[in-house]
């Protein structure tokens, strides 16, 4: 018995009626998958163009050093790019951080764009303190030195300062380097500068005492 050797396409290349009829119909299959494939990947390409993400954004202007309220920010959908892979996509991710720097209407909300507002550490006394520099750029969150003025308590004036004296060094005296600022400084309208600060219970008392004094220095580390 003759083993058939004819391979499986010899037919589809016969020059007859049938094989001419096979091809067309090949052709007009390739045609189609062509088609298909071209409109999937025209599809796919719109779709990335148009493609969209939700992030937070600043639903008004935020001033530097302001604790961010949920007010000021809003949802909106952007389309999605590089640019906006990195920010924020839940409103509380920012609502009660601070921003370090100002902030327009309508700006993508980024990580980098706020911090943590301060809680007063455990042990910690907060206070009010007038200051004689200028503090604009202190920032909730910051840590200060508070200098006095006029130096250390000598000893005849121990007891007037309530007994609690600094360290002293070039005519000034250090009263704590650790004041954790607590808010932005706010100036009055008779051009008082005050700050709210949250330090050690011993310090606490060394600066109220020198604030009544003389003046009190903020010194940004």
């Amino acid at each position: 018995m003759t083993k058939n050797t004819t391979p499986p396409w010899a037919r589809v290349m016969r020059p007859t009626l049938s094989g001419r009829r096979i091809r067309a119909r090949l052709v007009r299959l390739a045609a189609a998958l062509i088609a298909g494939l071209a409109v999937f990947v025209t599809l796919s390409s719109i779709g990335a163009m148009t493609a969209t993400t939700s992030v937070v954004v600043a639903s008004r202007d935020i001033a530097r050093g302001s604790v961010i309220r949920r007010r000021d920010v809003t949802m909106v959908e952007v389309p999605a790019s590089a640019a906006t892979e990195t920010a924020l996509t839940a409103i509380d991710d920012v609502v009660g951080s601070v921003a370090q720097i100002d902030i327009g209407e309508h700006q993508p909300m980024y990580p980098s764009l706020t911090r943590d507002a301060p809680v007063i550490p455990p042990g910690r006394s907060a206070l009010e303190l007038k200051v004689s520099n200028d503090v604009s750029d202190l920032l909730p969150g910051d840590v200060i030195s508070l200098v006095s003025a006029v130096g250390c308590a000598p000893a005849e004036t121990a007891e007037h300062l309530g007994e609690v004296g600094g360290e002293e060094k070039e005519g000034l005296c250090t009263l704590t380097n650790q004041a954790l600022v607590m808010g932005r400084p706010a100036t009055s309208d008779s051009g008082v500068v005050t700050i709210e600060v949250a330090v050690e219970p011993d310090a606490a008392l060394r600066v109220m005492n020198s604030a009544d004094v003389g003046a009190v220095v903020a010194v940004q580390q």
